[in-house]
């Protein structure tokens, strides 16, 4: 009876142990460059069975020159797309047409400050928005971003030439592995909600699909960062990402 009890409670553990190791990964996010739709200090699980990467999805990936690294931005643009961002009124065009985003105007903030950004103007909400944007500054136009501020950029797919100006990259093996002047693999354009702290494609250009580990979904727990430990969000613990 009692071998019986622990074979009924042990199996369904042993499956779930199972499942989270080879379908889930877990990271703790350090920045706020999702803010706030992530927080400083949430604890994100996400699927790694990929599937197809659709617009606004969440997903966490390796950084192009620190494997080590993981990353958390949404997927703005698409393999083949062409993205164009006005800085002045902060609008995302996708192959000439404006992506539709619930945009709210907030207060500035340090970039290291674990709280939520303060709202002072909310756009509204527009039909068919799936997620919400933040931007503190009154442009978007960040000294050091080089890729669809302003001018168009086209996203890569697989087997699409490697720019020149790539050929001599420190990104090269990133994109290039085999050197073959050709993309190894599709590429996505992806931002922060946090439009005005992030750094993302805009400032080192497109994530590759190999390095896209998972798709977050959920935050499964939540700790505010402090000296003395910070206290728990409980109203975030198990709550889903959109």
């Amino acid at each position: 009876m009692r071998k019986r009890l622990l074979i009924a409670i042990l199996v369904p553990v042993v499956v779930a142990l199972l499942y989270c190791m080879f379908f889930l990964t877990f990271v703790r996010v350090p920045s706020g460059s999702m803010k706030n739709t992530i927080l400083i200090g949430d604890h994100l699980v996400a699927n790694k069975v990929m599937g197809g990467i659709q617009r606004g999805a969440i997903i966490i990936s390796k950084h192009p020159l620190d494997r080590r690294s993981s990353y958390v931005s949404r997927v703005i643009g698409l393999p083949g797309e062409t993205i164009q961002i006005n800085p002045e009124r902060h609008l995302v065009l996708i192959d000439g047409k404006e992506l539709v985003e619930r945009r709210i105007r907030a207060a500035y903030q340090e970039p290291d400050d674990p709280g939520q950004l303060e709202q002072k103007m909310d756009e509204g909400v527009p039909k068919g928005a799936l997620y919400t944007v933040y931007c503190q500054r009154d442009d978007d136009d960040g000294m050091a971003a080089r890729f669809g501020i302003g001018e168009a950029f086209r996203v890569p797919k697989k087997g699409d030439p490697l720019p020149e100006e790539m050929r001599t990259s420190e990104y090269r093996d990133a994109y290039d592995a085999n050197h073959d002047g050709r993309y190894d693999a599709d590429q996505y354009f992806c931002m922060g909600d946090n439009r005005d702290s992030s750094e993302d494609s805009r400032y080192w250009g497109t994530v590759p699909a190999n390095l896209i580990v998972g798709k977050a979904f959920a935050v499964y727990w939540s700790k505010e960062p402090g000296d003395s430990g910070g206290h728990i969000r409980w109203k975030r613990v198990f709550s889903k990402l959109r």
